[in-house]
């Protein structure tokens, strides 16, 4: 029978990492001063140009947006109804087991309802 022996019982193999050589700073890069120009926005355009890069942050045009998008759906109204509690029960059952929405069920019924041929005289 071997004995295993705990590899962190002697801490005195642990010791922190010596820091890396710090390379010299490069010396500077010597940079003409830029020319004054009359239109500063003309000067930065030329000095990114020569330096390889654009500027794109001129003035933007502003987006026109076409009008509202129309709803495929018909509009809804938010209301609040006062029902027998079993009545809605019995019409929230109808509705899960058909797979219907709230707003499809009543609008089912309300379907099943017969056209009134106008006021009662």
């Amino acid at each position: 029978m071997t004995l295993k022996t705990d590899p962190f019982a002697d801490l005195a193999d642990f010791a922190p990492k010596p820091k890396p050589a710090v390379a010299p700073k490069p010396a500077p890069i010597p940079v003409a001063p830029a020319p004054a120009l009359v239109n500063e926005a003309a000067g930065l355009t030329i000095l990114a140009e020569k330096h390889g890069f654009s500027i794109n942050n001129l003035e933007e045009q502003r987006r026109t947006f076409r009008g509202r998008r129309s709803s495929r759906a018909p509009k809804t109204m938010p209301i609040t109804m006062r029902v027998r509690v079993a009545d809605w029960n019995r019409f929230q059952e109808f509705c899960e087991l058909n797979e219907y929405t709230v707003a499809e069920g009543f609008e089912l019924l309300a379907r099943m309802i017969p056209q009134a041929e106008g006021p009662p005289k």
